[in-house]
């Protein structure tokens, strides 16, 4: 007996140091997998402004530190470096200094500029893509006549809203890390089809915004190092942005398991035309799919909402001075972005619960 004691008193240390063992090779593994989250970051970013442009720009209000603010705001350390350029020659030279991720182009006074800037970076560079910036909505009719989508792959713009910047660099680096992340993490996914320069340059920085402050927040309340929680932030959800039905279908097929959200419009092409009723006929194909998808569908035409509620979903009027409030509030509360609510069967709220403590 007085044997049996002493051996199992021997053991205790060594399944102490197998458990301990095991608990660190968990960690780590765990650690891992959010390292190898995000591989692509835009860490260089060209911005192309005229002289006056930029004067106009940096008049209105320190605008590289407004940029930095909105990383820093939500404790992004990654902050892109930010390098300006104002005629064609610098630009070249500056390509041929170094590897940029992203190039902005800001439309200004004079319209040619942005379709000579593009045409040359991608002749000496047709990997890098290229964001033209707008100064107001309207001059979205203008460049949409005038540019080619082999130069500009996105338009978005400003408004005098620096968080439009962080949007923009976010947006590439989920469209480009998407399917990294999807295979290697559990990863979801927010579809948001829209085909209006004016409304998603609306929509995506609010999405960012509540995104990375609820990711932020929770992290926060977990009890780790720093390290660690600096790695969480990289299991945020990607927010893919798209214009057409047919793009909308193929992402949604494809990360399928991954979907958290649809926000779509009514009206956007389908098959290569105009379908007024496209955004119904894509919730009705997700939710087949998925019934219990939450779908946002928002619109300009308040006659599609008795469409909208009888498919079940939430419906926005883009008319309303609301707009980006009641998306956050969406997102907040269909999401599991806020706090969570205890209801009763009728939908009553009893009480509510910040964390899990």
């Amino acid at each position: 007996m007085q044997e049996n004691f002493i051996a199992m008193k021997e053991q205790q240390p060594i399944q102490s140091k197998q458990l301990l063992y095991h608990f660190l090779q968990k960690q780590n593994a765990e650690r891992d997998v959010y390292h190898d989250l995000m591989p692509f970051k835009v860490k260089e970013i060209l911005l192309i402004a005229t002289l006056y442009d930029a004067f106009s720009i940096e008049r209105e209000g320190r605008f590289v530190d407004e940029i930095f603010g909105e990383f820093h705001q939500l404790n992004l350390i990654s902050l892109p470096r930010i390098t300006g350029v104002s005629t064609k020659e610098e630009v070249l030279e500056q390509l041929a200094k170094k590897q940029f991720d992203l190039v902005i182009i800001i439309a200004g006074m004079d319209k040619s500029k942005p379709k000579l800037f593009s045409k040359i970076i991608k002749q000496n560079n047709p990997l890098i893509p290229i964001y033209l910036l707008l100064n107001n909505n309207k001059d979205i009719h203008y460049y949409s006549q005038h540019l080619s989508d082999r130069f500009i792959e996105r338009t978005f713009v400003w408004n005098g809203d620096s968080s439009i910047f962080l949007a923009m660099v976010k947006h590439l680096e989920d469209r480009v890390n998407v399917e990294n992340d999807t295979k290697t993490g559990i990863i979801k996914v927010v579809l948001l089809v829209e085909d209006s320069e004016k409304y998603y340059s609306r929509y995506l920085p609010v999405l960012y915004h509540v995104i990375l402050e609820q990711t932020r927040r929770i992290i926060t309340e977990v009890k780790s190092d720093e390290l660690y929680k600096i790695l969480r932030l990289r299991a945020r959800p990607r927010v893919i942005l798209v214009s057409n039905y047919e793009d909308a279908v193929r992402i949604a097929q494809k990360y399928e398991k991954h979907l958290l959200a649809l926000i779509t419009d009514v009206k956007f092409m389908r098959n290569g035309v105009m379908d007024k009723k496209a955004g119904f006929e894509l919730t009705r194909l997700l939710r087949s799919r998925n019934k219990n998808l939450p779908v946002i569908i928002q619109s300009s035409d308040n006659t599609n909402r008795a469409e909208a509620d009888l498919l079940e979903t939430t419906f926005i009027d883009k008319n309303s001075q609301n707009l980006l409030q009641e998306i956050k509030f969406f997102l907040r509360n269909y999401l599991g972005f806020g706090k969570f609510i205890f209801r009763t069967h009728t939908g009553e709220a009893i009480t509510a619960a910040a964390n899990i403590d």
